[in-house]
């Protein structure tokens, strides 16, 4: 199993919407009292009404005048105005995407303690999106995000901890900030807490601890969550071992592209575990899939089935069968799952 810290949340944007953010009773004030009071300058119905543009969901959304009245709003200093107008230049919503830009109000918004703002404003340090690339910097603004129980930057220190990007690399930090995400029901966050349980990096190894988070994360729809669960199944590692439930899981990840869930599930098909019956066929199909994706194990096996087929087919009292003996001692060696 890996620790799959190249996909972490921190390249992720994610919008936080909410009715709430702005606090102004939309239910009790008439769209054209709030229009009026933001013409006259209120902060907070020109709020408002950058929301109600942004997440018009009667129409298509109207950008630009979120940009409008969100410019107007953080003009005034209002945080969530200033977080809203980031993410549109970071976007490139109602005006060019300018991550310059973004990180400026992002900063802004920040500063307030706006929690989702200081998130993103560490994801751009991490990544040096608008600012000089600074891990530090990172860590100390999505720190400030994740103690204020903002799931996101829980995951990202947690990342950082494990990366020791900006803090010394720290895997029990890194468990009890992905376990805080985790808990909050981040799939990211679940599946690299059951990757720590099964290594016993940060934490005791516990196979059933694994089990339990990584697959909360698959039935999420998470695609290395649901390989590494087959992955567990395979070998009954936290469970009882189940070769329908492998096969079920592989293809659930291998459908959704994961190069190594593909190649698992050929080696499912070439060894008629867990599925109908041996399946030469669907083995290169997934092998092709994978191998095409740079996979080198798939590629390995896909020229030795090729070859098979090439030049060891026999046939037999009228019937072809495959002369595999060679493709049997391959397998029998192989041991990835």
């Amino acid at each position: 199993m890996r620790l799959r810290l190249s996909i972490p949340i921190l390249a992720v944007l994610v919008l936080l919407v909410g009715p709430n953010a702005i606090r102004l009773s939309l239910a009790d004030t008439h769209l054209d009292e709030i229009r009026a009071k933001a013409e006259q300058g209120d902060a907070n119905a020109e709020g408002a009404l950058c929301l109600m543009y942004y997440q018009d969901r009667e129409s298509t959304h109207d950008y630009h005048n979120a940009l409008k009245w969100c410019r107007r709003a953080a003009e005034q200093g209002l945080a969530e105005a200033q977080y809203r107008i980031a993410m549109m230049y970071k976007i490139g919503q109602g005006t060019v995407q300018d991550d310059t830009e973004a990180a400026l109000w992002f900063r802004q918004s920040a500063e307030q303690g706006h929690a989702e703002a200081q998130y993103q404003l560490g994801k751009m340090y991490a990544l040096g999106e608008g600012v000089a690339q600074d891990y530090v910097e990172a860590e100390k603004w999505i720190r400030k995000s994740a103690v204020q129980g903002n799931v996101k930057g829980q995951y990202g220190l947690g990342f950082l901890y494990a990366d020791g990007k900006g803090v010394t690399e720290d895997y029990r930090e890194a468990a009890k900030w992905f376990h805080k995400a985790a808990e909050q029901g981040l799939a990211e966050a679940q599946y690299n807490l059951s990757v720590l349980y099964y290594e016993g990096q940060g934490v005791p190894q516990d196979y059933s601890e694994s089990e339990k988070w990584v697959r909360k994360a698959a039935e999420q729809g998470f695609s290395w969550a649901q390989n590494n669960l087959g992955k567990l199944y395979y070998r009954g590692q936290g469970v009882a071992l189940n070769y329908i439930e492998a096969a079920k899981w592989f293809r659930k990840a291998a459908a959704q592209g994961v190069a190594e869930a593909q190649y698992n599930l050929g080696l499912i098909y070439a060894r008629g575990e867990g599925v109908a019956a041996q399946d030469y066929h669907e083995a290169e199909k997934w092998w092709s899939k994978a191998a095409a994706q740079g996979n080198i194990e798939a590629e390995k096996d896909l020229k030795i089935l090729q070859a098979q087929k090439r030049s060891t087919i026999e046939v037999v009292a009228g019937f072809t069968i495959w002369a595999a003996v060679g493709l049997g001692i391959r397998w029998l060696l192989f041991g990835r799952i």
